[in-house]
């Protein structure tokens, strides 16, 4: 099966994050690619490459999971959540920790499980919550305040 890593661009540079070393490491023996998403809904096209059956990896936070899971919904692949948001409230959902590097290897050993999706106003599937009233208001400007040092855990709470 093809692995297929769809990464969120660290700071806008859209050819590096500081996990594709550990990519390379850990998969060195399995047939993988790297994409990185150079814009809003880039990964649909990236995902429409690939009509056989094909393990996607999230590199990214719940937004960026939310863009793949549009291109996703009833066909045949896979996805793999690695957390690298802000919050990563999905990725607590399904796993004990949130090592994103033990994640990818536990995840090589183990069958797929079916997740529910949500689809709300026959417009945009969902797979864990869809954000309404303040937090919505508050996860559409967590990233406005960047400026500001507060710790990454704590930038929801700010």
């Amino acid at each position: 099966m093809k692995h297929v890593f769809l990464i969120k661009p660290v700071k806008d540079t859209y050819d590096t994050h500081p996990f594709v070393p550990v990519i390379k490491e850990i998969m060195k023996d399995y047939d993988y690619e790297i994409h990185f998403s150079a814009y809003k809904d880039h990964v649909r096209e990236i995902i429409a490459q690939y009509p056989e059956k094909t393990r996607f990896y999230s590199v990214g936070g719940d937004g960026f999971l939310n863009q793949i899971i549009q291109a996703l919904v009833s066909t045949k692949h896979e996805i793999v959540v690695l957390p690298f948001g802000t919050g990563n409230d999905f990725v607590r959902l399904i796993h004990h920790h949130q090592n994103a590097a033990t994640i990818l290897k536990e995840s090589l050993h183990h069958q797929p499980t079916p997740i529910d999706t949500i689809l709300v106003n026959d417009a945009q599937y969902y797979v864990n919550v869809g954000c309404f009233g303040i937090d919505a208001c508050i996860a559409n400007t967590v990233h406005l305040h960047n400026d500001i040092k507060v710790p990454k855990k704590s930038a929801y709470l700010y």
